[in-house]
Parts: C-alpha cells; sequence; structure tokens
C-alpha cells in the first residue's frame, strides 16, 4: 500500500516537473524588440475526433518582415471548437494585425531553433510572441499575447490535490485494517 502511495506521489511529480518545463521552455530566452511589417497572414485548421467528442483547432499565425529583410512566423493567437467547424472564430489578436502594418514587436525565440525544428514550415513552434505595438500611424495599439504563467501553479495545485488525495485513501485503508484487528 505504501508502494503504491510512492508510485502515485512520484508521477504526480513527474508530471508537474514535464508540465513546468514545457510552460517555461522560453523563459531563459531574452526578450528581443525589433521594428517589423506584417507581410501575411494564415491560419491553419486542424480536426480532432476522440471516443467522446470532436473538436476543431484554429492556429493564427501571422509573418513579420524584419529591417534585415528576414521573414519570421509567429502564433499570435490559438482556439479551438467544439465539432467540425469550417470558418475560423474572431481573434482580437490575429485581426488587429493586418499587412503592411508596422511596429515594434517583442518576442522570444529559443537559442537553437534551426536544430530543433528542421522543417521550416514549424518554426513557429519555437518562437513566442510577447506583444506587437502599431506605429502611430496604424493607430498606436497594443497587441498582447494571452498570459499563461498560471500554467505553473495549476499543476502544483493538481498535483498537491493528488497527494492529499492519496494519503486520505490511504488513511481510510489504515483504518479499515486498524478495525479488522480490534473488531476480527
Amino acid at each position: 500500500m505504501v508502494l503504491n502511495i510512492f508510485l502515485i506521489v512520484a508521477i504526480t511529480v513527474e508530471i508537474g516537473f514535464v508540465m513546468v518545463f514545457l510552460s517555461t521552455r522560453f523563459e531563459s530566452s531574452p526578450k528581443q524588440f525589433a521594428q517589423v511589417e506584417v507581410v501575411e497572414r494564415r491560419t491553419t485548421r486542424k480536426f480532432s475526433i476522440s471516443s467522446k467528442d470532436y473538436s476543431t483547432y484554429f492556429t493564427y499565425i501571422a509573418s513579420f518582415k524584419f529591417s534585415d529583410g528576414s521573414v519570421k512566423e509567429f502564433c499570435v493567437d490559438k482556439t479551438s471548437r467544439r465539432g467540425n467547424q469550417d470558418t475560423a472564430p474572431n481573434s482580437f489578436r490575429y485581426d488587429a494585425m493586418q499587412e503592411g502594418v508596422t511596429g515594434i514587436l517583442n518576442y522570444k525565440e529559443i537559442a537553437d531553433i534551426e536544430q530543433k525544428y528542421e522543417n521550416e514550415e514549424f518554426y513557429y513552434d519555437g518562437r513566442k510572441f510577447v506583444s506587437f505595438k502599431q506605429n502611430p500611424e496604424y493607430g498606436g495599439a497594443l497587441i498582447l499575447s494571452k498570459n499563461k504563467n498560471w500554467d505553473i501553479w495549476v499543476w502544483i495545485i493538481m498535483g498537491m490535490g493528488v497527494i492529499i488525495l492519496g494519503a486520505i485513501i490511504y488513511l481510510i485503508v489504515l483504518r479499515i485494517k486498524i478495525q479488522k484487528r480490534v473488531f476480527p
């Protein structure tokens, strides 16, 4: 029984560490700022079916042209809808970035992006959109990414909940064993 509880705790802690790592993979990357122009926008659509449900996932991607002439793609928003959806729902972040608009892009990029993502189509996965401040002639709007800093705390609280649940189950089983010994 103690071994079972130990395994539950170990698995919970391991899952917590993996999720914290995945949600903080850009934390060591420095924020970068660049004057850019929005040169292309596109959405991708992925359909997913499970045994109980089906959903459509949309990824909103914007391509930015840098002053050196290079173009980099960033995922600026994601959303999902139940069912098989043909058209992507509106996204404030995506809709505010019209082609031709210039501004200051704030982003993070993992150091070895070319090695991690051999297929150029998926480079945007190694980049994190932080914000885009439009130049005043385009309205000067500040477009922020979704803040997901709470993800770490959700996993920590879930892990603690599983540990507490395991301890309660252990105490109940222990009490039943003691009662069987005292009152056979």
